[in-house]
């Protein structure tokens, strides 16, 4: 299961069908992790269908009404999760800071290339939330392809929470995607972002 959730949905959250670029950012920094380089997701291929499913979940977070709190009582909600979902995320390493004895975006592919083919993470990749831990990460595999059959248009996608992509500032950005063919082409949507 999936969880890239639309922060429009409030209480009952639903996922977008593809992840959401802050998530591509923090599964590619669960894997490899290098100071002044960031992973830049440039295109998604969706390789299997959107099936989406109810998904029920316990909140005992800060945000329960305060009786919940002195109670300790849990807030239950239901959630529009992905079921199944198969991806390949492909991108570029992007150097976000100067280095002169080392070009930290090469240092952070050479990292997240070795790692991918070794099936080894930095700590567990998660698909959104903590508890949808994929099947499957790694090198793209050849027998994967796009489901040709997939079209869809995603207004108000999160692209990205912060300003930079290290050391920002709270700055959410929308874009409007559309997935062609199984395909989504995020290049546009990270014209702006170092």
């Amino acid at each position: 299961m999936a969880m890239f959730m639309r922060p429009d949905t409030g209480s009952t959250p639903v996922s977008y069908p593809i992840p959401t670029g802050s998530a591509i950012k923090a599964m590619a920094e669960s894997i490899a992790l290098v100071e002044g380089a960031w992973f830049r997701p440039s295109q998604i291929e969706l390789c299997g269908p959107i099936v989406y499913a109810a998904y029920a979940t316990n909140y005992g977070g800060p945000l329960r009404k305060s009786d919940q709190i002195t109670k300790n009582a849990s807030f239950q909600h239901v959630a529009r999760v992905l079921v199944n979902p198969c991806f390949k995320i492909h991108g570029e390493c992007v150097k976000t800071a100067w280095n002169d004895t080392h070009d930290p975006a090469q240092k952070l592919h050479k990292m997240l290339s070795r790692r991918l083919e070794a099936g080894q993470s930095r700590f567990p990749v998660s698909l959104g939330w903590k508890e949808f831990a994929p099947t499957y990460f790694g090198v793209p595999r050849n027998t994967t392809a796009a489901d040709i059959e997939i079209e869809e248009t995603i207004e108000g996608y999160l692209v990205n929470v912060w300003s930079s992509p290290q050391n920002g500032t709270w700055a959410p950005r929308f874009a409007q995607v559309q997935i062609v063919a199984g395909v989504c082409d995020l290049q546009g949507v990270w014209r702006d972002v170092a």
